[in-house]
């Protein structure tokens, strides 16, 4: 009895807790729903709030990116309340706007400074940190931090190297934000050196384009020489870009006649299809038309036999046989008529088809020279005549696996003209482009045919030595170091210097190209640091 009494008990107890949970999961889904509603309502009307001020813009960001990343309603309720706090800000701006002149804190100057102005290079990188910190920091630290960016505008401006601002403010970024200070790479001496035009006239240098749009380009380089300031540069660009869509317009135009040949082939071999279907059509007629030929040949012999054995008299023999053999003679006669029409129509198709394949080994033979001649040209630098960086790199990947499976020694050495930019700006553009010719020529002479060599870019070149060590290289590179020095270039009856640098390194181990460049590239500029004219190979 009593027993009984506590299975009801437990029962009323465990449907009340299954009640109560049920009811649990209704509500909390009810206030997921809000929460989820709310969120999406926050998120909807923060983007009726942009553009009132760059420094709300960023919080109302801050708060999507909250939504959006679900990162908590803790995060998000911290990021809605500093939201509010800039808006409470913001009013009292613009009621105290009212009475005296508008309000312009230090965020607000250092946002809009750099979002108006189009910093340099490097100098951009420099730019983008301060603004990002100009997020995290209080007022006080703002004037100091405004420093820096004045600092950056000042250097910009006067193309200072980015190591001079790191000295100017060291520790100035760390006092205040409490993290380390803001550095930029170092460029090359040679590099920080490069004007407007010079960019352009490399940008220029590096594009391949075709060989009947050179005399533009070097018209183009030739303007360039002669500088370009800061307020010609849009139109300076507009004509680089003009010349690009040109370029890109003739790839079109290229690739459409590519295209209208495919097509061109591909209704050819169509035809060629249509022709073999008809011809087996023709074939399997031509075998029918013989198969019934012989049936009705056969019924007329056999009508003949019988005929022969039912005979009452020669006369009535005679006749019957008659009449079969005019039926068979006009059998045959209907028979090659239709031969003499079938042949007919196989030879008009065979000569239509011979001229449609004529027409497909010209077209072919066209686009294959066209194909090899376009190749050919987009694997050489138009200026130098030599392999470009296209062509390095498909003979790097050959040498490259050639080298992993016979393991035989492979060297490279990476060459650079020293103080070229001293001969552009002293004896111009066309003084410069004479002297990579005439080194280039002088180092491609020199060189083995199974050695390879490219301009790489600019003023650099890289040469590939197969079958060769190191000191081998070394010894090559060295004789035409000294060639190239003992050279006399001359502009206008003046001798102009003309020396190189260059670094070797050597394939080993588990070597990857890059890896090899890098060396030998290291090793070049130890040779320029210590002195130029020199070669130099790779530390071990």
């Amino acid at each position: 009895m009593f027993g009984g009494n506590n299975d009801k008990q437990d029962s009323k107890w465990k449907q009340k807790y299954y009640d109560s949970l049920e009811q649990f999961e209704k509500q909390e889904k009810q206030y997921a729903a809000i929460e989820t509603a709310l969120s999406r309502g926050i998120a909807r009307l923060s983007h009726g709030a942009d553009g009132i001020n760059p420094i709300l813009d960023g919080y109302l960001n801050d708060l999507r990116k909250s939504i959006s990343g679900h990162k908590g309603i803790n995060q998000t309720l911290k990021v809605l309340d500093e939201v509010c706090q800039t808006i409470d800000r913001i009013g009292k701006i613009s009621h105290d706007s009212k009475k005296t002149a508008p309000v312009y804190t230090a965020r607000d100057a250092i946002n809009q400074i750099i979002t108006e102005i189009s910093f340099p290079g490097v100098y951009a990188k420099e730019a983008k940190k301060i603004l990002a910190s100009a997020k995290s920091v209080n007022d006080t630290e703002l004037k100091s931090l405004s420093k820096m960016l004045g600092a950056v505008i000042n250097n910009a401006l006067q193309k200072k190297p980015s190591k001079e601002i790191s000295k100017s403010n060291t520790g100035l970024f760390q006092r205040i934000t409490g993290k380390p200070d803001l550095k930029l790479s170092a460029p090359r001496s040679e590099e920080i050196n490069l004007d407007l035009s010079e960019i352009l006239i490399q940008l220029l240098e590096r594009l391949n384009f075709p060989h009947d749009m050179e005399k533009t380009v070097d018209k183009l380089k030739a303007s360039f020489s002669t500088g370009i300031y800061p307020d010609q540069l849009g139109s300076a660009l507009g004509e680089v870009a003009t010349l690009v869509s040109d370029m890109r317009h003739r790839m079109q135009e290229e690739r459409y006649e590519l295209e209208k040949f495919l097509k061109q082939l591909t209704d050819n071999l169509k035809y060629l299809d249509d022709y073999l279907q008809r011809s087996e059509q023709e074939r399997n007629g031509a075998l029918q038309g013989s198969k019934d030929l012989d049936k009705r040949v056969q019924a007329h012999v056999r009508d003949i036999e019988t005929s022969v054995i039912d005979a009452d008299s020669l006369e009535a023999l005679k006749g019957t046989v008659q009449t079969q053999l005019d039926q068979i003679r006009r059998h045959m006669v209907i028979y090659l008529q239709s031969e003499e029409e079938r042949n007919k129509r196989m030879t008009e198709h065979m000569q239509e088809l011979t001229t449609r394949l004529d027409e497909m080994e010209s077209e072919t033979t066209t686009l294959r020279e066209s194909v090899i001649r376009e190749r050919e040209q987009a694997m050489l630098d138009p200026l130098t005549g030599i392999n470009n960086r296209l062509a390095y790199n498909e003979r790097m990947t050959q040498e490259y696996a050639r080298w992993r499976r016979y393991e035989n020694n492979l060297s490279m050495a990476v060459v650079d003209l020293d103080f070229f930019k001293r001969i552009n700006d002293n004896y111009g553009h066309k003084a410069g482009d004479k002297v990579l010719q005439t080194v280039a020529r002088m180092m491609n002479n020199s060189l083995r045919e199974t050695d390879f060599l490219a301009r790489y870019g600019g003023e650099e070149f890289v040469i590939l030595f197969t079958e060769t060590d190191i000191k081998t290289a070394m010894g090559v590179m060295d004789k035409l170091r000294e060639k190239v020095a003992n050279t006399g270039f001359h502009f206008k009856d003046e001798r102009v210097p003309v020396t190189i640098s260059c670094g070797v390194g050597e394939f080993r181990g588990d070597d990857t190209p890059e890896q090899v460049f890098t060396r030998a590239d290291t090793a070049l500029y130890r040779a320029k640091e210590a002195g130029r004219n020199r070669c130099m190979y790779e530390m071990a």
